[in-house]
This record gives structure tokens, C-alpha cells and sequence, in this order.
């Protein structure tokens, strides 16, 4: 009998140690930071945009929303469509206070992130930039958006979060 109860013991400390382990994988993913690249081309008066955002954290929000398991991996009209409505209702921008129109390129896919790349309408030459980016403030209250715009020679950075999901920056060129 003795040996029964030894062995029951050992299997509750490995089902708890199994458990903790699955535990601390799980939180090891802490930091929630996605990046956004704003080039103005003066020759073609567009802003390219290129957003880096965790692709396991991006497909957990479409989910959320959707109430339907689905997968990035597979780069697809579909997951285009569902990337690009995403992101266009969780970030805008204004130009001079005129809002920018996104056009989608596409996406890509490297390593554990999503590369979305949209292009703007044709723009004024840019005094002031408002933009408006609360991408992933809906799944994670410590998510943090770092938006790198690049103008010319100078560049300009801003730093969005739940609290601060808007930024006015003045721009001199």
C-alpha cells in the first residue's frame, strides 16, 4: 500500500511540475510592443507604412473578435482582408488635419511577426501629423506602440499606450 501512495505522490509532483513549467512558458511572452515605420516620399507625396506586430498576439485579437480559430501562417486574400480591416480601424492618421487614406500592399511573415505594408493617397507636403494607433490596446493593457516617422533628413518617434492612443506631432522640414 505504502508504494501505491509513493507513487500517487510522484505523479501529483510531476502533474504540478508539468503545470508550472506550461505556466512560465506562457508568461514569458511579457514585452507587447509592436513598430510602425512612416516614410514620406516627397517625390510621390505618399507615406509608406510598414507595421511590425507579433503574430501570435495579432491572431489571439482577430480571434477574440471573430469568435473563429485562425491561423497567419498562410498568407491568403482572406487573411489579407482580415490584416487590413484590423489595422485600419485601429490606427489613422491626419496630414495638416486632412485624413491620410490607407491602401493596403500586403503582408509578410518573418520569424514570430507580421509585416503590414500600406501606402497613403497622395498627401500635402506634411506641417503636422496626428495619428491614432491603439493596435492590440484590446487584448493587452501594457501594450506599447513605438511609430517611427521619417520626413527627409529628420525623424520624429512617438510612443502610444492605453492612456495615450494619440499623438499631434509638429513637423519641421
Amino acid at each position: 500500500m505504502k508504494l501505491k501512495s509513493t507513487n500517487y505522490l510522484l505523479l501529483v509532483f510531476f502533474i504540478l511540475i508539468n503545470f508550472n513549467t506550461k505556466a512560465n512558458v506562457d508568461d514569458a511572452h511579457k514585452f507587447y510592443v509592436s513598430h510602425l515605420n512612416m516614410n514620406y516620399d516627397k517625390q510621390s507625396k505618399t507615406f509608406q507604412l510598414s507595421f511590425s506586430i507579433n503574430i501570435e498576439d495579432l491572431e489571439k485579437t482577430l480571434e477574440k473578435q471573430s469568435g473563429e480559430i485562425l491561423s497567419l501562417d498562410e498568407i491568403t486574400d482572406a487573411n489579407e482582408a482580415l490584416v487590413f480591416k484590423y489595422v485600419n480601424k485601429h490606427f489613422s492618421a491626419k496630414v495638416n488635419g486632412n485624413p491620410l487614406k490607407l491602401n493596403s500592399i500586403g503582408y509578410e511573415l518573418e520569424d514570430d511577426v507580421v509585416w503590414v505594408y500600406i501606402e497613403t493617397i497622395q498627401t500635402e507636403i506634411p506641417e503636422s501629423l496626428e495619428i491614432a494607433n491603439n493596435i492590440l490596446f484590446e487584448l493587452f493593457s501594457e501594450q506599447k506602440n513605438m511609430v517611427k516617422v521619417k520626413i527627409g533628413e529628420n525623424d520624429y518617434s512617438a510612443l502610444f499606450t492605453i492612456k495615450n492612443p494619440v499623438e499631434i506631432i509638429k513637423l519641421n522640414d
